[in-house]
């Protein structure tokens, strides 16, 4: 079991590239209740704590996420650390172990879980045809155009992999990109049926 295999389990729904105050954590997840922020670490823990503590101003939960030869060698002094700040500790390896259960924070999050919503990752999307599909659907409901930034955005895929599939896409005559200066503009060609699937 992977850790988005325990958050669904869990009933979470996840998402990723999304910015909260001034940062942006690795994974952030929600039920309709309550916000989670996990972070995956293997080193300089100690650091990362403070860091990890200032996510408790905006969400219920905060998980340091580490690979289970990383769990054999930390210390007591971290693991005090982690406990004093409210800091949940997951090990990883396979298998999804929680070795220290996260304080509950209550920032008022109800804005933030709706914003969320918006963003949450389908399951369906995380597979290589899913991502077409997605990007499609985006381009379909924008006949315009859209620069690739703004469907990295919408569709929080990170800009190389978008690239990849954007691609693809152009490749098989399903996209085409037009060059506005600097800036990338894709359009669904328009000779692609409204039924078109990947």
């Amino acid at each position: 079991m992977n850790i988005f295999d325990w958050l669904t389990e869990n009933g979470y729904k996840y998402t990723w590239n999304f910015k909260l105050a001034d940062r942006t954590p690795e994974i952030i997840a929600f039920s309709s209740r309550e916000v989670v922020v996990l972070e995956i670490k293997a080193v300089d823990i100690e650091k990362s704590v403070s860091k990890l503590a200032e996510y408790t101003e905006y969400v219920n939960k905060v998980f340091l996420i580490i690979p289970e030869k990383t769990a054999t060698t930390l210390s007591e002094n971290t693991k005090n650390l982690l406990k004093a700040r409210g800091i949940g500790l997951i090990k990883t390896n396979g298998t999804v172990e929680v070795l220290i259960q996260a304080r509950q924070f209550s920032p008022k999050n109800k804005e933030l879980i709706e914003a969320l919503k918006e963003r949450v990752i389908d399951e369906q999307y995380l597979t290589p045809s899913g991502i077409k599909n997605k990007i499609i659907e985006i381009l379909r409901k924008h006949r315009d155009g859209l620069p690739i930034s703004y469907i990295a955005k919408i569709s929080g895929l990170h800009r190389q992999t978008l690239a990849k599939y954007l691609n693809q896409l152009r490749g098989s005559g399903t996209i085409r990109i037009r060059n506005l200066g600097t800036l990338k503009l894709c359009y669904l060609n328009e000779k692609v049926g409204s039924a078109l699937r990947v």
